[in-house]
Parts: structure tokens; C-alpha cells; sequence
């Protein structure tokens, strides 16, 4: 393919400083490996960006704004090079497993139906070529929710979508997969920012369970998509499914016209989560709660009766920086109100 770049070899070393230890995985963006910086001695993740991800430029000028900020529910990026003709990214390597696999054991991810870019690519075709497994068929929920772990880990995830769109940013591809668990129960986002720096705005990208539905329209997206994602994650943990199931295609066609299945009067379900999930995933976007509400209500709800102190021991109220600043907004106020 025209957008590929060859894989690199393991032992090998790249920018004259990366030693490549291992093959971590792949996407539609680009390929991850660990690597070993001779600079620091530390093992870090390199991210190789597909060719003809976006403009060079562009990506550089958006990697500068995004490395610049820290928070530590964000993957802090590092650096940023081209190797002939090939862009590289290094960050923050997080190890652990995927949200959901944490808080509900292992699952097939056979949902994780990504659509490309429609540059050069037919969106129709490239949606067609799977199905969504029925929702039994996702994730088998546990025996019993652990209520209070549920709630800290969306409340952290909570306070890092807040700070990424604080800084102005928008993810437009929260799922499983790009939330990780460290052993100590840090939550990471992680891919923030490739969207806007291979200059896929306005075209429909994503993951097909996730996304909400105007994204898949090729809509703007704001920070209300991140949220209905989030929304949708928070649904998926606590029955054991996702609500959508089906064909890509009949997916995305669905979603603009069904709302997700209310939670609220479950049993087994907290109200206070129902009510929370049920805002965040109203089809239309002006429905849904907006900015610090979307970032307050997410607290309230997920607080709930969740150990205080466990709660405390977690870095939620931290405020995303952005180094060299003389002073940052912080998402603190918003997430603990």
C-alpha cells in the first residue's frame, strides 16, 4: 500500500538514538514499538506514523503544543522526528491493560471496528467489511460490579478528558484500547492529538461502537462526542455488552435515528450512574451536558458513594500544565465540585 512504511527491525536503532526492543501493536495511524533511548537509558513507546498521515509540518506544529502539556491521566509525549521520509513520535511508555479489560477481565475486542480516513479511502467499503458481535458476545460481565473501583477509574478518565479539551484538544477515538490501567490504578489516555495532527478533522474517523453518531456523519466534532464515547464505555462496563450490535454499516445507520437502551431502572445499577450514562449518550449532541456540566456531572455521578479516601489517594485534582508557562487552568475546580 501507498501509505505504508516498512516495519522495523527488532535490535535495530532509529534516529540515532532509539533501540528498538519489541513490537507493541498497530493501527490505523501508525505502528508502536518499545524502544530503549541511549540518551536516558529508559524504555519508552515509538510511535511510526503511516505515510501520508497528514502534512509534516502541520504534524510538527501540533506536536509542540501537545508535548508541551502534562497531566497524569494524559501519556506524556516526548519528542518528535522523521527518519527518510517517515514521522516518529516518542512518549510515555504505559504498561497495563485496556479499561474495560481491567474492570471486566479479558474480552474479544472483535467491536473495534476502526474506519480509516475517507481520503483515498471509500468509507462505505471500508465499513462494510465487518460486523459488531451481538452484545452478548463482548464482554461477560462479572458476577458483581465493583461499584467503588468502576466509579475511581471513569472519575479518573473523567479528569483527563477534561484537561484534554481544556487545552483545546478533542480525541475523537476514546475507546478501550486507547484508555490504559497501570498495575497501580493510574489511568492513561492515550493517541491524544493524532487526529488533529495527521489532519483527519472533518473526515470520518473513529471507532465504529464509540463514536457518536455525528461523527460518523463526518460532523465537526467536539468535546460532546468525547463525552457520548465516554458515555458509552461507562454503559459497556456496566451491563457486560456494548448497546450496539450488528454490522458497521446498519451500526452507523442506527445511530441517527435509535438512542442507546436507558439504564435507568436496571437492576444492579447504581441510579446515579443510569442517570449520568443516560445524559451522556442522548443522540443529539445539544442534548447532552456541555463543557465543565459534561465534567461536573461525570464527578457527581461517579463519586456517588465511592471510598473518599481511595478517591483522595488518586491524582484527580491535578491540573494539566503546559511547561514553561507561567500559569495553567486547572481542571481540578470542575472535576471535585
Amino acid at each position: 500500500m501507498v501509505n505504508e512504511a516498512p516495519w522495523l527491525r527488532i535490535g535495530s536503532m532509529i534516529g540515532g538514538r532509539y533501540d528498538i526492543r519489541s513490537h507493541l501493536g498497530s493501527g490505523g495511524m501508525g505502528v508502536v514499538y518499545e524502544v530503549v533511548d541511549r540518551q536516558s537509558d529508559e524504555a519508552i513507546a515509538l510511535k511510526m506514523l503511516r505515510r501520508g498521515n497528514g502534512d509534516p509540518q502541520l504534524i510538527r506544529r501540533e506536536f509542540r503544543s501537545l508535548a508541551g502539556v502534562t497531566h497524569p491521566n494524559l501519556v506524556q509525549l516526548y519528542d518528535l522526528f522523521d527518519d527518510e521520509g517517515v514521522v516518529y513520535l516518542t512518549m510515555e511508555l504505559v504498561r497495563g491493560k485496556d479499561l474495560v479489560s481491567e474492570l471486566c477481565g479479558d474480552r474479544s475486542g472483535a467491536h473495534d471496528m476502526t474506519l480509516p480516513d475517507s481520503s483515498g479511502h471509500q468509507v462505505g467499503a471500508a465499513i462494510s467489511q465487518g460486523s459488531l458481535p451481538s452484545a452478548t458476545t463482548l464482554v461477560n460481565a462479572p458476577p458483581a460490579l465493583d461499584i467503588p473501583r468502576i466509579r475511581e477509574r471513569f472519575l479518573q478518565l473523567a479528569s483527563g478528558l477534561y484537561a484534554l479539551h481544556r487545552c483545546g484538544l478533542v480525541h475523537r477515538d476514546i475507546k478501550p484500547q486507547n484508555v490504559r490501567v497501570t498495575d497501580e490504578g493510574r489511568v492513561v489516555i492515550l493517541d491524544f492529538g493524532l487526529a488533529t495532527m495527521a489532519g483527519l478533522v472533518g473526515s470520518v474517523a473513529g471507532t465504529v461502537a464509540y463514536m457518536a453518531p455525528e461523527q460518523s456523519e463526518g460532523a465537526p466534532v467536539r468535546a460532546s462526542g468525547d463525552w457520548y464515547s465516554f458515555g458509552i464505555l461507562v454503559h459497556e462496563v456496566l451491563t457486560g455488552s456494548s448497546p450496539w450490535s450488528g454490522s458497521s454499516r446498519d451500526v452507523l445507520r442506527r445511530k441517527q435515528t435509535e438512542a442507546v437502551p436507558l439504564l435507568q431502572g436496571r437492576a444492579g445499577i447504581p441510579e446515579d450512574l443510569a442517570v449520568l450514562v443516560d445524559a451522556l449518550v442522548r443522540r443529539n449532541p445539544e442534548e447532552r451536558p456541555a463543557g465543565h456540566e459534561s465534567s461536573n456531572g461525570s464527578a457527581a455521578g461517579l463519586r456517588g458513594h465511592a471510598d473518599r479516601r481511595h478517591a483522595a489517594r488518586s491524582s484527580l485534582d491535578s491540573t494539566p500544565r503546559w511547561r514553561g508557562a507561567r500559569s495553567s487552568v486547572g481542571a481540578s475546580s470542575a472535576i471535585s465540585s
